[in-house]
């Protein structure tokens, strides 16, 4: 055993550890389920729109307006993500989509690196690395392309900025960095509430301290606290822009899955290993600060205990949230079962370290090779870039340029963005906030149920053409599909993996209709529940 000296032992796990999260997210891009079209779309124009008018940014319509619908074109919005928009469409631009596959791991790979040395400088290699095995599916539970990427590597900053300072590794000069940071996040994501929730925090364990007597910052931390709120205010909407996100749970009219509780999605049978995972990893969470109440109170981690706490309801509430709170929930967890237990066990013996390697080779080869979709899919489809023939049906939109206005489904929507913008605008896309309430309950969905208020919907904007994504779920879009087929008014003439189109039967579209019209026997329709 003595063959796994301490420098090859920790590189060759970290290695294995940092292979298997990179299995999670080298995925190919699906653009029609991936809202990175709309987001390269909105940093093209925007990197157009500054070279000309680099200081009025709120003038072209693109970060404040629902620029790219035709249903609701000047309905007020807030585009928190044109940062990252304008970032990954230059690096699109340079190297293509491989190379935006590349940065989004490397960036992913960089921050989950980041909260993995401040989990084994706080506990151990062994105990990091325990957690982090249970941890990886969380942490890439988001593994399409998106601008959330950016927001977790920010998180990692401020926490280990904190934190070292806390410890004193840091002079007080490097928390004047946090507001710098803070006017970046806030345009590059929604997420940068959490950077005013981090400073916090640790704001409020020194606050605990300052009443308890106890040596303490709280000046420090009042003052950067201060400054990354103010520093919030620099962005184009102002404080519009910093309460936007106290709004991010409300009833948007349209149930989008990422978007619900932990308990909806369980309750629909949707399955994904990372429900479990969650759950697991919340209650050893939960044990791990009852460890410190009990064996060590007097260095109980005031701010760790607020982000967990609010981490966690906040993943419970939207499932979209798995992913920050398994970054967090990494250090954290090694630090308690430290604090807690660091005087009762011993994980640095070299028959431990022989232990602990051959766990983690099991523990990664079983979860790679295992049968299930959401882990076996990922080893065996590890590519980069767009997925080939992902763009054929806007190719084929476009080549025979079929007229507008377009009727697509909601999950679509960037893709059409992304290959048709400007000469199609859409008719809904996936940004439930960018359109009323009253669009999805009203419109959306019952002009998908109902054929008289779709023919009056119909009427009313002129519809010409259908571009649906038939990967979704919903009920009322497989319905809507299977009524068109059957409905002689319009007619299929392209269908692929991942999109189908049809055509009102007119005059205009005669041409393309006789020569591409698909035959109805071409469908077979199957019950989703067979």
């Amino acid at each position: 055993m003595h063959i796994f000296n301490k420098k090859s032992y920790r590189f060759l796990i970290t290695a294995l550890a940092c292979a298997w999260f990179c299995v999670f997210l080298a995925k190919e891009i699906d653009l029609t389920r991936n809202d990175i079209g709309r987001h390269l779309k909105s940093g093209e124009l925007i990197f157009e729109f500054i070279r000309t008018y680099p200081l009025d940014l709120i003038k072209s319509g693109i970060v404040n307006n629902n620029y790219f619908s035709y249903t609701y074109p000047d309905l007020p919005a807030i585009n928190h993500q044109w940062g990252s928009g304008l970032i990954l469409f230059i690096i699109e631009k340079i190297s293509g989509f491989k190379g935006l596959s590349i940065f989004y791991i490397f960036l992913s790979l960089v921050t989950f690196f980041l909260f993995f040395k401040l989990s084994e400088k706080k506990s151990s290699f062994n105990i990091a690395i325990l957690v982090s095995v249970l941890l990886i599916p969380l942490i890439a539970d988001r593994n399409d392309i998106n601008p959330a990427a950016f927001s977790y590597f920010f998180c990692a900053l401020f926490y280990l900025i904190l934190e070292k300072y806390k410890q004193g590794n840091i002079s007080r000069k490097m928390l004047f960095v946090l507001p710098i940071l803070g006017i970046i996040w806030v345009n590059m994501h929604v997420y940068f509430i959490i950077g005013i929730l981090i400073v916090g925090a640790f704001l409020s364990g020194e606050l605990i301290s300052f009443f308890a007597g106890k040596e303490n910052k709280l000046k420090d931390y009042f003052i950067i606290f201060f400054l990354v709120i103010l520093s919030s205010l620099i962005n184009p909407f102002g404080l519009k822009g910093v309460l936007s996100p106290l709004h991010i749970f409300k009833n948007y009219g349209y149930r989008i899955f990422e978007y619900q509780p932990l308990c909806f999605g369980e309750y629909f049978g949707a399955v994904n290993p990372n429900f479990l995972i969650f759950k697991v990893s919340f209650v050893i969470l939960i044990i791990s600060f009852i460890l410190i109440i009990t064996y060590n109170f007097q260095f109980f981690p005031t701010a760790d205990l607020i982000l967990s706490i609010t981490l966690g309801v906040v993943a419970c509430m939207d499932i979209k949230n798995f992913a920050v709170y398994g970054f967090f929930a990494l250090p954290i967890i090694s630090k308690n079962i430290q604090l807690g237990l660091g005087r009762k066990i011993e994980l640095n013996s070299p028959r431990i370290k022989f232990y602990l390697f051959l766990f983690t080779i099991i523990a990664l080869i079983f979860n790679i090779f295992r049968t299930d979709q959401y882990l076996s899919s990922y080893w065996k489809n590890i590519r980069l870039g767009i997925i080939p023939g992902n763009k054929m049906s806007a190719r084929f939109f476009k080549t025979l340029n079929i007229q507008g206005p377009v009727l697509n489904n909601y999950d679509i929507g960037g893709y059409l963005i992304y290959y048709l913008y400007p000469e199609h605008r859409v008719f809904v896309d996936s940004r439930p906030t960018e359109y009323p309430e009253s669009f999805f309950k009203d419109v959306y969905v019952p002009m998908l149920e109902d054929g008289d208020v779709f023919r009056y919907y119909e009427e009313l904007y002129k519809i010409n053409s259908i571009y649906f994504s038939y990967h979704g779920l919903a009920p009322w879009e497989q319905n809507f599909l299977i009524k068109c087929i059957h409905e002689n008014v319009w007619v299929p003439v392209f269908a692929d993996n991942y999109a189908i189109i049809f055509l009102k039967r007119n005059a205009t579209n005669k041409p393309i209709i006789d020569e591409y019209e698909i035959p109805k026997d071409y469908f077979i329709i199957r019950q989703l529940n067979q």
